[in-house]
Protein backbone atom coordinates (compact mmCIF):
# COMPACT_ATOMS: atom_id res chain seq x y z
CA UNK A 1 0.00 0.00 0.00
CA UNK A 2 1.40 3.28 -1.22
CA UNK A 3 0.94 6.41 1.33
CA UNK A 4 -0.02 9.95 0.51
CA UNK A 5 2.71 12.22 -1.08
CA UNK A 6 4.38 14.53 1.30
CA UNK A 7 6.21 17.20 -0.18
CA UNK A 8 9.09 18.67 1.64
CA UNK A 9 9.92 22.61 1.44
CA UNK A 10 12.95 22.99 2.64
CA UNK A 11 13.53 26.30 5.10
CA UNK A 12 16.58 26.47 4.83
CA UNK A 13 16.77 29.43 2.81
CA UNK A 14 14.16 31.21 4.98
CA UNK A 15 16.44 30.70 7.56
CA UNK A 16 19.73 31.64 5.89
CA UNK A 17 17.86 34.78 4.77
CA UNK A 18 16.73 35.86 8.55
CA UNK A 19 20.20 34.53 9.82
CA UNK A 20 21.56 37.27 7.28
CA UNK A 21 19.55 39.95 8.29
CA UNK A 22 20.16 39.30 11.99
CA UNK A 23 23.55 39.35 11.63
CA UNK A 24 23.92 43.29 10.87
CA UNK A 25 23.36 43.58 14.71
CA UNK A 26 26.47 42.06 15.90
CA UNK A 27 28.75 44.00 17.97
CA UNK A 28 32.23 42.45 18.23
CA UNK A 29 33.77 43.41 21.50
CA UNK A 30 36.50 41.30 21.88
CA UNK A 31 39.12 44.03 20.60
CA UNK A 32 37.20 46.89 21.89
CA UNK A 33 39.15 48.75 24.88
CA UNK A 34 37.55 49.38 27.96
CA UNK A 35 35.37 52.44 27.84
CA UNK A 36 32.31 53.90 26.08
CA UNK A 37 31.49 52.96 22.61
CA UNK A 38 28.38 53.97 20.56
CA UNK A 39 26.75 51.95 18.07
CA UNK A 40 23.65 52.94 15.30
CA UNK A 41 21.56 50.14 13.96
CA UNK A 42 18.60 50.86 11.61
CA UNK A 43 15.55 48.48 12.12
CA UNK A 44 12.78 48.15 8.85
CA UNK A 45 10.47 45.38 8.01
CA UNK A 46 13.47 43.27 6.84
CA UNK A 47 14.01 43.46 10.78
CA UNK A 48 10.07 42.96 11.97
CA UNK A 49 10.27 39.94 9.00
CA UNK A 50 12.99 37.65 11.23
CA UNK A 51 10.25 37.28 14.32
CA UNK A 52 7.68 34.93 14.22
CA UNK A 53 4.19 36.48 15.05
CA UNK A 54 5.69 40.38 15.26
CA UNK A 55 2.82 42.79 16.36
CA UNK A 56 4.59 45.25 14.38
CA UNK A 57 4.37 44.65 10.28
CA UNK A 58 6.80 47.91 9.80
CA UNK A 59 8.43 50.50 10.82
CA UNK A 60 11.34 52.67 10.44
CA UNK A 61 13.80 52.96 13.84
CA UNK A 62 16.69 53.99 14.72
CA UNK A 63 18.42 52.23 17.68
CA UNK A 64 21.32 53.88 19.52
CA UNK A 65 23.39 51.28 21.47
CA UNK A 66 25.46 53.06 24.49
CA UNK A 67 28.15 50.03 25.48
CA UNK A 68 30.46 50.32 28.51
CA UNK A 69 33.06 47.75 28.27
CA UNK A 70 34.96 46.42 31.49
CA UNK A 71 36.47 43.37 31.75
CA UNK A 72 33.80 41.10 32.44
CA UNK A 73 30.90 42.85 32.19
CA UNK A 74 29.10 44.75 29.15
CA UNK A 75 26.86 47.49 30.14
CA UNK A 76 24.17 48.18 27.53
CA UNK A 77 22.05 51.11 27.45
CA UNK A 78 19.63 50.64 24.14
CA UNK A 79 17.62 53.61 22.87
CA UNK A 80 14.77 53.55 20.19
CA UNK A 81 12.96 56.07 18.15
CA UNK A 82 10.83 56.49 14.90
CA UNK A 83 7.74 55.09 13.81
CA UNK A 84 5.90 51.28 13.73
CA UNK A 85 2.96 50.16 11.80
CA UNK A 86 0.39 48.52 14.08
CA UNK A 87 -3.07 47.56 14.11
CA UNK A 88 -5.62 50.39 16.05
CA UNK A 89 -7.55 48.40 18.85
CA UNK A 90 -10.70 50.26 18.09
CA UNK A 91 -11.21 50.08 14.29
CA UNK A 92 -8.98 47.38 13.01
CA UNK A 93 -6.77 49.25 10.06
CA UNK A 94 -2.70 49.66 10.38
CA UNK A 95 -1.27 52.85 11.22
CA UNK A 96 1.88 54.84 11.52
CA UNK A 97 2.23 55.18 15.36
CA UNK A 98 5.70 57.20 16.89
CA UNK A 99 7.47 55.62 19.64
CA UNK A 100 10.32 55.63 21.63
CA UNK A 101 11.86 53.14 24.36
CA UNK A 102 15.14 52.66 26.66
CA UNK A 103 16.16 49.80 28.31
CA UNK A 104 19.34 48.87 30.14
CA UNK A 105 20.94 45.52 30.03
CA UNK A 106 23.77 43.33 31.63
CA UNK A 107 26.08 41.13 29.73
CA UNK A 108 28.82 38.92 31.97
CA UNK A 109 31.68 37.43 30.15
CA UNK A 110 32.34 33.63 31.63
CA UNK A 111 30.84 30.45 31.64
CA UNK A 112 29.43 30.71 34.97
CA UNK A 113 27.15 27.88 34.94
CA UNK A 114 26.24 27.55 38.81
CA UNK A 115 24.66 31.30 38.68
CA UNK A 116 21.07 32.06 37.37
CA UNK A 117 19.40 35.49 36.99
CA UNK A 118 16.78 36.84 34.58
CA UNK A 119 18.72 40.32 34.99
CA UNK A 120 22.34 39.18 33.90
CA UNK A 121 23.32 38.04 30.04
CA UNK A 122 25.82 35.42 30.19
CA UNK A 123 27.89 35.20 27.68
CA UNK A 124 31.71 32.32 27.48
CA UNK A 125 34.91 33.62 27.03
CA UNK A 126 35.13 31.71 23.71
CA UNK A 127 32.42 34.69 22.47
CA UNK A 128 34.27 37.63 20.36
CA UNK A 129 30.53 39.19 19.67
CA UNK A 130 27.32 40.07 20.66
CA UNK A 131 24.12 40.01 18.39
CA UNK A 132 21.99 42.44 19.83
CA UNK A 133 19.28 41.39 17.92
CA UNK A 134 16.61 40.33 20.23
CA UNK A 135 17.58 42.99 22.54
CA UNK A 136 16.23 45.35 20.30
CA UNK A 137 13.20 43.79 19.28
CA UNK A 138 12.19 43.64 22.87
CA UNK A 139 13.10 47.33 23.68
CA UNK A 140 10.72 48.13 20.45
CA UNK A 141 7.88 45.95 22.22
CA UNK A 142 8.11 47.11 25.33
CA UNK A 143 8.35 50.22 24.36
CA UNK A 144 4.46 49.81 22.45
CA UNK A 145 1.45 51.10 24.69
CA UNK A 146 -0.87 48.87 25.77
CA UNK A 147 -3.93 50.64 24.08
CA UNK A 148 -2.80 50.65 20.30
CA UNK A 149 -4.94 53.49 18.49
CA UNK A 150 -5.70 56.32 15.96
CA UNK A 151 -5.79 59.44 17.39
CA UNK A 152 -9.28 60.75 17.90
CA UNK A 153 -11.23 61.54 14.75
CA UNK A 154 -8.80 59.76 12.43
CA UNK A 155 -10.15 55.70 13.18
CA UNK A 156 -11.79 54.33 10.42
CA UNK A 157 -15.41 55.46 10.53
CA UNK A 158 -17.04 53.10 8.71
CA UNK A 159 -15.55 50.05 10.81
CA UNK A 160 -16.36 51.91 13.85
CA UNK A 161 -20.24 51.85 12.55
CA UNK A 162 -20.02 48.20 12.24
CA UNK A 163 -18.74 47.63 15.69
CA UNK A 164 -21.60 49.84 17.30
CA UNK A 165 -24.19 48.20 15.03
CA UNK A 166 -23.04 44.20 16.02
CA UNK A 167 -22.13 45.57 20.25
CA UNK A 168 -25.44 47.25 20.25
CA UNK A 169 -27.11 43.68 18.93
CA UNK A 170 -25.83 41.44 20.55
CA UNK A 171 -26.61 43.20 24.21
CA UNK A 172 -30.09 42.48 25.14
CA UNK A 173 -31.81 43.94 28.17
CA UNK A 174 -33.99 41.77 30.50
CA UNK A 175 -37.32 43.01 30.99
CA UNK A 176 -38.37 41.98 34.24
CA UNK A 177 -35.83 41.41 37.12
CA UNK A 178 -35.81 37.87 38.48
CA UNK A 179 -37.61 37.93 41.85
CA UNK A 180 -34.77 36.64 43.65
CA UNK A 181 -32.77 39.34 43.55
CA UNK A 182 -35.89 41.44 45.44
CA UNK A 183 -34.97 39.73 48.58
CA UNK A 184 -31.53 40.56 48.89
CA UNK A 185 -32.49 44.43 48.33
CA UNK A 186 -34.32 43.39 51.84
CA UNK A 187 -31.34 42.54 53.80
CA UNK A 188 -29.66 44.91 56.50
CA UNK A 189 -25.60 45.02 57.31
CA UNK A 190 -24.38 46.79 60.98
CA UNK A 191 -22.00 48.83 60.66
CA UNK A 192 -18.99 48.06 62.89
Amino acid sequence: MVGPKLFFIPLRPLKFKVVKVLDEFNIPFSGLKQGFHSFDFEVNNKFFACFENSEISDGKLKAEIEMERKSVLLLLDIKIHGTVIVMCDRCGDDFEMPLEGNQSLVVKLGNDEGEADEDIIYLSHKDSEINVAHMIYETIILALPYHRKHPDGKCNAEALKKIKLFSSEEIEKPETIDPRWDALKQLKFKKK
